[in-house]
């Protein structure tokens, strides 16, 4: 539906759900408040204290409107006009942070729901005392990568949650594309809003490994770089890690306060213990990351742990052994 058709629809849902279902307020998010072209679902945000009324009710309004799914806080209906409504319930407490999280995509926020939503576990299980959002930049389409714009209201909603939040800190990142040039893949204004970068390359592994050393000194020349993600982009068993000149690339982290990853993730394993030693010796440190795609994923960490323990890293090499007054001028350049 064109967003101009939308406005009506947009009118006559929340005038039902404020004089019909008997909830506090109503507000729209999504797309539409985005003010996208093409509306496909058009989503509100209620306050209420009855949401299975409100559910009811929105089924039997027009004689009436299918529900598709129905969770605790949240149900999606079609609507005749032929688009999706999804209504979402929330607190008064939480009613800012909801508007934001709900005015970004719907990949975006299910994202960081996901990651929210284990925060307790990672302050209570894991002794946890902070967790990196790295969302992928937006030039890797086929990870789903963030535009620019949903990046900022990440980065809002972060704030926001930081405010709300005890126990734990949620540092704003991102793992940047890093370009064929060596560029990376967000302009400058919005790098800098972030605590740090995982930069890395997920393209044109077949450059010759002259161009591909230039690509990435080039990019560890940029000054809102910080860590460079799985150095190689190996998969175990499966690709070959593109080659670059390891010993330039290594001096030229040391030279410009830039940083390595072991990436944790099984099939990876980014940097090899041979390059983390060869690393660490040169002075440079180390971030031990889970790569983690979901809460289920936290786990992994144990792998990259025995990555950096067959490097010989002590503490002191690794990056997320310190906490983070002591780390956050590390990503200042």
């Amino acid at each position: 539906m064109l967003l101009y058709r939308a406005d009506d629809v947009r009118v006559a849902v929340e005038e039902f759900l404020l004089s019909k279902c008997d909830v506090r307020r109503a507000e729209v998010v999504g797309d539409y408040r985005r003010r996208v072209e093409v509306i496909e679902e058009i989503s509100f945000l209620v306050e209420t204290d009855d949401f299975p009324s409100v559910i009811a009710k929105l089924e039997r309004h027009g004689g009436r409107t299918p529900l598709l799914s129905a969770e605790n806080d949240t149900a999606l209906f079609s609507l005749s006009s032929g688009i999706l409504l999804r209504i979402h319930a929330t607190t008064k407490e939480d009613w800012g942070v909801a508007i934001i999280a709900g005015t970004g995509s719907k990949v975006h926020w299910q994202k960081l729901t996901t990651i929210t939503g284990g925060l307790k576990t990672l302050r209570s299980n894991r002794g946890y005392e902070y967790i990196g959002i790295t969302d992928h930049s937006q030039s890797l389409k086929i990870a789903r990568g963030v535009p620019a714009e949903d990046l900022w209201t990440q980065i809002r909603f972060i704030d926001t949650l930081n405010e709300r939040i005890d126990g734990i800190r949620i540092l704003k990142s991102a793992e940047v594309d890093i370009l064929a040039d060596g560029s990376l893949d967000y302009p400058e204004d919005l790098l800098r809003e972030l605590d740090y970068t995982v930069c890395s390359i997920h393209s044109r592994f077949g450059l010759r490994k002259t161009e591909q050393t230039e690509r990435i000194l080039r990019a560890m020349d940029n000054r809102y770089f910080n860590i460079l993600g799985h150095a190689t982009g190996r998969l175990l068993l499966k690709r070959p890690g593109y080659e670059f000149d390891t010993a330039r690339v290594i001096e030229h982290a040391r030279q410009n306060g830039c940083f390595f990853e072991i990436n944790s993730s099984p099939d990876r394993l980014d940097l090899s213990a041979e390059n983390a030693r060869l690393a660490a010796a040169a002075g440079v440190k180390i971030a031990v990351s889970t790569d983690a795609h979901s809460t289920r994923e936290f786990g992994l960490i144990r792998c990259g742990v025995d990555q950096a323990r067959r490097a010989g890293l002590e503490k002191t090499s690794v990056l997320n052994c310190l906490p983070w007054q002591t780390l956050a001028p590390f990503f200042r350049r």
